[in-house]
């Protein structure tokens, strides 16, 4: 289980995905949803709070253990994790990287 401060308000409290994930990553090192071809994922969500900035905090539980399913998910549904250096808000995508010890402080 994990914790994951987003962007946006889900209106359900609890919601699933189960988008499949591509095989394959994109460049920069991100992977997205491929109906035809992903590996199998499943998601469950739950809304644990709502924040007038805009975001919200939820509770993550990975059925299936993806390369960047979590991150992936969320961010295909419309709720991109807060300071994501790759999957950003509107459905923008950057290169997957690490963040460094100067950026990482600021998060």
């Amino acid at each position: 289980t994990y914790l994951a401060k987003v962007h946006g308000h889900p209106t359900e409290s609890h919601f699933e995905c189960h988008s499949p994930i591509a095989r394959d990553c994109e460049a920069g090192g991100t992977r997205g949803i491929d109906l035809e071809d992903g590996l199998p994922a499943s998601t469950q969500f739950e809304v644990l709070n709502h924040y007038e900035d805009g975001t919200s905090l939820v509770r993550v539980t990975p059925e299936t253990g993806r390369t960047n399913q979590i991150r992936c998910h969320l961010w295909s549904l419309g709720f991109p994790i807060v300071n994501d250096p790759a999957y950003k808000q509107n459905q923008a995508l950057e290169t997957n990287r690490t963040l460094d010890t100067e950026e990482s402080a600021m998060c």
